[in-house]
């Protein structure tokens, strides 16, 4: 008689590949739900996510990785209108935190800075951003240049709206978002009408940089 063949060993939890799929769901507003089994999937990740980061704390309160990882966990928990998540301060708190603990570090600011942009404080947004930008390599410097863009023509700013756009189009020559804040930014420069709507409707925004109502 054959013995029977051993079970498939259950493959142990990966917090950190976790957080990256729930982040590819939940990154961004609106989240990529299909339906409401889709909905059930994610929050039970985000949970489960949760769950690991918070044990982890708990034995390295100042560890900047796990700070780092516990604000994006809240953005993502925030994006899916999860009741233990609605507070946006949750979310900047922990990226601050991380800051505090690597304060030569550009990407808590810039993470901060790219969440309060898509939640509409601008001015925080903003300032995060030029702190980020402030103390990134030069490899580092183009996602940050690229949201500063969305940021200063949020705040109206259209001179500084066109002089980020232009730098970031040299990385990224067609983008459909900066292309239109360029050309808008451009032409109340020079005289034109500022635009009636600020905010990029989405389908000209392919990237996740929308404007999440509050």
């Amino acid at each position: 008689m054959l013995a029977a063949p051993a079970p498939t060993p259950t493959p142990a939890p990966d917090p950190a590949a976790d957080l990256n799929r729930l982040f590819e769901i939940a990154g961004a507003y609106p989240p990529r739900l299909t339906g409401p089994a889709d909905r059930a999937r994610a929050e039970a990740l985000w949970f489960r996510v949760r769950s690991a980061l918070e044990s982890a704390s708990a034995g390295r309160p100042n560890d900047y990785r796990t700070h780092l990882a516990l604000g994006l966990l809240y953005r993502c928990g925030y994006n899916l209108d999860l009741k233990e998540a609605t507070s946006s301060d949750l979310v900047v708190r922990h990226f601050k935190a991380a800051s505090v603990l690597e304060p030569l570090k550009s990407e808590p600011h810039y993470e901060s800075g790219e969440f309060l942009l898509t939640t509409g404080r601008f001015e925080e947004g903003k300032r995060e951003l030029d702190l980020a930008l402030s103390l990134a390599t030069d490899a580092d410097k183009p996602p940050i240049i690229h949201n500063l863009c969305f940021a200063a023509y949020y705040l109206k700013d259209f001179r500084q709206a066109v002089t980020v756009c232009t730098q970031a189009l040299a990385f990224a020559p067609d983008h459909p978002g900066l292309k239109i804040i360029l050309e808008r930014s451009q032409a109340v420069l020079g005289g034109g009408p500022p635009p009636e709507t600020i905010v990029i409707p989405a389908e000209d925004v392919p990237d996740g940089k929308i404007i999440r109502p509050q």
